[in-house]
């Protein structure tokens, strides 16, 4: 019986001092975050966004930002007209959280699909900034013949938000395709977005 005694309190001291660590760990983490973010606003406008519905969303741990893109693609050839070469979509957020915090962008992550003939070139690229300051960019380009689908994630060092009043967050998505020689129009090309673009938010205290 005091063998049993001694493996319960064995027991219960490990339990308690796990759930002691697990307290730290969980206050930690809330040190490194507000008590409160979420989206008052969503605005959106562009030749890529202009007949569907952008959503967006922010993670419960405010760890990530969530923005989708319907039927986001760039088309170039036959069956298709001048303008659907190039599509982009801009949408603005309006982002509260709670007073003493600011937060950027850390990193991107989007998923790709493109089919594209010889001689065609496509482009992926985005616009990150608050509004009044400094843009960061993205580009990315491809050169057929090729044909894919591509998962990426990417760094991204974008200005840390004001802590002296509210600026909107902007987010510019651009995909497109084009001819390598404007002389020969010859030749298919897509890019297409394909599902939720997800970014990475780091908050830190405002000082």
């Amino acid at each position: 019986m005091k063998e049993i005694i001694k493996h319960v309190a064995l027991a219960t001291i490990v339990l308690v001092t796990l759930l002691l660590l697990l307290g730290k760990i969980v206050n930690a983490d809330n040190e490194n975050r507000p008590e409160e973010a979420q989206i008052a606003a969503v605005e959106y406008a562009g030749s890529g966004c202009k007949n569907d519905a952008v959503t967006a969303n922010i993670s419960e741990d405010f760890g990530t930002l969530q923005i989708n893109f319907p039927s986001f693609s760039a088309q170039l050839g036959p069956g298709f007209s001048k303008g659907d070469h190039r599509k982009f979509c801009q949408v603005v957020l309006d982002i509260r959280h709670s007073e003493g915090w600011q937060y950027s962008l850390s990193n991107v992550d989007f998923i790709l699909s493109s089919k594209l003939d010889r001689d065609i070139n496509a482009e992926v690229g985005g616009l990150f900034y608050f509004q009044g300051d400094e843009a960061e960019e993205l580009k990315h380009l491809f050169s057929g013949p090729v044909e894919f689908t591509l998962h990426a994630k990417v760094p991204l060092q974008t200005n840390w938000s004001s802590c002296e009043k509210t600026r909107a967050l902007n987010i510019k998505g651009i995909v497109k395709v084009g001819l390598k020689d404007p002389e020969n129009n010859e030749g298919r090309g897509e890019l297409t977005l394909i599902g939720p673009t997800t970014f990475g938010i780091e908050w830190r205290r405002c000082e």
